[in-house]
């Protein structure tokens, strides 16, 4: 369980220094007179770290019918 929460702390946090990285390389750019393409939009994002209810389907279908 540890492991796991770890794991999703540490692709939060991966996802937030390569948002912070993008703006710093835009920002030189531009400062530089490159082109630079338009930011995509922010559309919505889906979080593949969070739990769906098909997670709860598979935990009753695994407990063994007694």
């Amino acid at each position: 369980m540890n492991q796991q929460r770890s794991r999703r702390f540490r692709a939060s946090k991966e996802v937030a220094e390569k948002v912070m990285t993008i703006a710093s390389i835009r920002e030189t750019l531009m400062a530089q007179g490159a082109y630079v393409p338009p930011e995509k939009s922010k559309g919505e994002h889906f979080d593949s770290n969070c739990i769906t209810p098909v997670i709860f389907t598979l935990i009753i279908l695994t407990i063994p019918n007694n």
